[in-house]
């Protein structure tokens, strides 16, 4: 090949891509390749000649009538060839090649680059993988950087409005809707390398939008260094109670004992039960429709109530189970005062006697067990059916307050 120098060949032969010269024809016939692109290959320069007549051609995997039929295409319009495509090897593995191509019209030839992409190609296919098995997961996924910034939400993350979006902070949303007592350093913990459970609530007039069982977990790089953040969450809405929206009784019990490891001095937990009084008769009366709306409102009201660091379930098919944490019974007694006494915001509800029984027991002695309490915010809570219902009873005296 006289018109290429000793010293360009020099340069071609030593540049980390295959350098080609082809005819333009169907088999790509090669007049020239530099050394990389038979290392590439693993065909010696004379094996490419015996064996495949230099037909670059008969390497190619893919269909190659497709293709000649898009380089034509592109030669008509002036423009450069720009492919990617399979090839095989001498040791038979396959390999991706990036291929760029200058058409010569005056030789009817191409001046061909070819880039190995078959590492890039690789992590394409496991990222895309990976992007469908999690698109195909109920929980909610979210991928943040080191310092919580968003970058990945699969669908169901995605369709939530209650999150922030791409670029912006997970912590925002951690720190405003984060239920119950958890060190300032959560997100120090799972940077770490912890893996942290938490819950996060979301209430928006007095009703449970959302509910949500979380974890963060780490994301290590090859090196082993924490390079992301992962959220995984569950939704505890779809699982549980249809009408009010409130996370189970194993839930309610497993946040007791968490929050009681870190109550502060000056507060105590308030375990309260709240039963419907006669609702078995509301329902025969009005209908189970109406029964319902009940129920619901009487969510909407002990939500009202609720502060992020209490927490509430149905206990019952009228009865509510809640916890406070409180510094006093004063304080207790206003926020179950403002339940019973809040009018009916349903119409269908209006004329409709809805009164409660509450039966309140706090954890003066810290050995009392969660089913101690339950037990006795039973006993007040019978108390007050007992003397007439449509009251509220401290366990630790038994007296009435209205």
């Amino acid at each position: 090949m006289d018109f290429l120098y000793k010293k360009e060949l020099d340069i071609i032969n030593n540049i980390n891509a295959a350098i080609l010269y082809c005819k333009n024809d169907e088999f790509s016939t090669i007049l020239y390749a530099n050394q990389y692109f038979y290392d590439l290959i693993g065909y010696t320069k004379k094996e490419m000649e015996t064996i495949f007549n230099n037909r670059f051609a008969d390497l190619v995997i893919d269909d190659v009538s497709e293709i000649l039929v898009k380089v034509e295409e592109i030669i008509s319009k002036g423009e450069n060839l720009d492919f990617e495509f399979r090839m095989r090897r001498k040791d038979n593995s396959i390999i991706w090649l990036h291929d760029t191509a200058v058409y010569n019209k005056e030789n009817n030839t191409f001046y061909v680059t070819l880039m190995d992409i078959t590492y890039m190609k690789s992590i394409e296919y496991q990222k895309e993988k990976l992007n469908n098995y999690l698109n195909n997961i109920t929980n909610k996924v979210i991928i943040t950087d080191i310092n919580g910034i968003i970058e990945y939400k699969n669908n169901e993350a995605e369709n939530n409005d209650i999150y922030p979006k791409i670029n912006e902070n997970i912590k925002d949303y951690i720190s405003e809707n984060i239920i119950g007592y958890y060190k300032e350093e959560l997100w120090d913990l799972v940077k770490n390398g912890e893996n942290v459970e938490y819950e996060t609530r979301v209430k928006i007039n007095n009703s449970f939008l959302n509910h949500n069982k979380n974890q963060l977990i780490p994301i290590k790089d090859d090196l082993g260094k924490i390079s992301n953040i992962m959220q995984i969450s569950e939704s505890v809405m779809k699982n549980n109670d249809l009408i009010t929206h409130f996370p189970d009784r194993t839930m309610f019990k497993d946040y007791y004992e968490k929050v009681k490891l870190f109550i502060e001095d000056n507060f105590t937990i308030y375990i309260i039960l709240l039963d419907i009084d006669n609702f078995k008769n509301l329902n025969d009366i009005y209908g189970h429709i109406i029964g319902d709306k009940i129920i619901s409102e009487t969510a909407d009201k002990i939500t009202s109530i609720i502060n992020k660091k209490d927490y509430v379930c149905r206990y019952g098919g009228d009865e509510f189970i809640i916890l406070l944490i409180e510094e006093n019974d004063e304080n207790i007694i206003n926020k179950l005062m403002k339940i019973v006494e809040t009018p009916s915001n349903n119409k269908e509800l209006n004329g409709i006697n809805i009164t409660y029984s509450i039966g309140v027991a706090k954890q003066i002695d810290k050995l009392l067990s969660y089913f101690n309490l339950v037990d006795l915010a039973d006993k007040a809570l019978y108390n007050v059916k007992r003397k007439g219902k449509d009251n509220i009873c401290f366990a630790s005296d038994f007296k009435l307050i209205k």
